[in-house]
């Protein structure tokens, strides 16, 4: 977004380009698992993780609360405001979809969950995982056969493919760090 690299943001031009607060909450969600996966549970870098993940949850948070409130706070052009806003998808400026935030809150929420007791913990975490893989494979699967009622919910804009792919692989990440739970 910065330098105007548009195969960057949406490497097939007909589909729908990430918005920059998703690629934050993404990486933030892509940090996070690293750090819990490889420090100790009383260290910093362990905190460092949760709290990286509590940003994904307020992230995708803060979208749902424009959605079923209308309380906009605009979370999706916090970086790049006028890029955005010119950057039209059916003439409605680039944000998070409402789909994506909610995969964002079931993946920060599979984050917070990390290395936690109890079995009911790992059930809702593992349940967490599935859905959100589940939910990225239908945009998937939308993009690919061109079904793009499995990609959006309206009237909102659809998922990015490129998100999609990264959701997916943030559940495959989560999900094969705690096979051993």
């Amino acid at each position: 977004w910065h330098f105007g690299i548009d195969s960057f943001k949406h490497p097939i031009p007909e589909l729908v380009p990430m918005n920059p607060m998703t690629a934050v909450a993404l990486m933030s969600a892509a940090i996070s698992l690293l750090l819990l996966i490889n420090s100790p549970q009383k260290d910093i870098r362990f905190r460092f993780g949760k709290v990286l993940a509590l940003c994904t949850v307020v992230i995708g948070g803060l979208k749902l609360l424009l959605v079923f409130t209308g309380l906009d706070v605009g979370v999706d052009h916090w970086l790049y405001k006028s890029k955005i806003f010119n950057e039209l998808i059916n003439n409605k400026p680039n944000r998070i979809a409402a789909n994506s935030a909610l995969n964002f809150i079931f993946i920060g929420t599979c984050l917070l969950l990390f290395r936690s007791h109890g079995k009911q913990t790992i059930y809702i975490s593992n349940f967490l995982v599935i859905l959100t893989a589940s939910i990225a494979l239908l945009s998937i699967i939308g993009f690919t056969f061109g079904a793009h009622s499995t990609s959006e919910i309206r009237p909102f804009i659809p998922m990015a493919f490129l998100t999609a792919i990264c959701f997916l692989l943030m559940s495959i990440g989560i999900f094969c760090a705690e096979t051993d739970r």
